[in-house]
């Protein structure tokens, strides 16, 4: 299963190279795809090269089925797209507080299996805000299989250390992690960085549990954030993965 995490970012792509970017991630093959920053999508008739409104067409570009979540800031909606071998058996969403944004929550089937697909993204400058966010989402991760994915504006627990304080601030990972979340790249040993301004990290992350990872690549698909993106092994029906 590829699970596939994108920050559009400010203010995002539109036109052409909104379309380009979207055939580039369709190539990339996602089964659970989240899309933070999707400033517009739910306007009808926005300027798009195909015509009509961006979300409609994103999902036929993607070849999925997107539910997308307004944000309760900047208009930076958050979009969760499932794949065609994945079923939507339940919707729990979250807007405004205590998140900045909020959350998209889809309970995902795929296969004999179920799990469930978090998209969400952090608030951009206030660490005791992207604590509490963090907080909150331990809510969400009370079922055996989760996959998290986010922009999370800030350093993962695995960083070094250095830069702004706003970003060099692991609290929201770490209580991730005290709800035993782990976070992908850190499990395989990939510290390439998503931003590089204003310092390298990896803004954006794909937490999970129940669940076996495969690999991770960080992707650049044209967005100021690079895609993270994950390949997780489905266990059988026996449990082996």
């Amino acid at each position: 299963m590829r699970a596939i995490t994108l920050n559009l970012g400010y203010p995002g792509p539109t036109g052409g190279k909104l379309a380009e970017m979207l055939i580039q991630v369709a190539d990339l093959k996602p089964d659970f795809l989240g899309v933070q920053g999707a400033k517009g999508w739910e306007k009808a008739n926005a300027p798009f090269p195909y015509g009509g409104q961006v979300f409609h067409t994103a999902e036929e570009t993607l070849n999925m089925r997107g539910y997308l979540v307004p944000s309760a800031h900047d208009g930076h909606h958050l979009v969760g797209f499932v794949g065609e071998a994945v079923r939507v058996v339940g919707q729990d969403h979250e807007v405004g507080s205590p998140f900045w944004h909020g959350v998209v929550c889809l309970d995902l089937r795929m296969g004999d299996h179920d799990f469930r697909g978090v998209v969400t993204q952090a608030a951009p400058d206030s660490p005791r805000l992207r604590e509490i966010e963090a907080e909150a989402l331990a809510e969400k991760v009370k079922v055996e299989r989760v996959v998290m994915l986010g922009g999370w504006n800030a350093v993962p627990t695995s960083h070094p250390g250095g830069g702004p304080r706003r970003k060099n601030d692991v609290a929201a990972a770490r209580a991730l992690e005290e709800v035993n979340l782990l976070d992908a790249a850190t499990e395989v040993g990939n510290a390439t960085p998503t931003v590089l301004t204003p310092m390298p990290y990896q803004s954006d992350r794909v937490y999970f549990k129940g669940l076996t990872v495969k690999t991770v690549q960080i992707v650049g698909v044209g967005s100021k954030h690079a895609a993270a993106v994950v390949d997780f092994a489905i266990p059988t029906q026996s449990g082996a993965a």
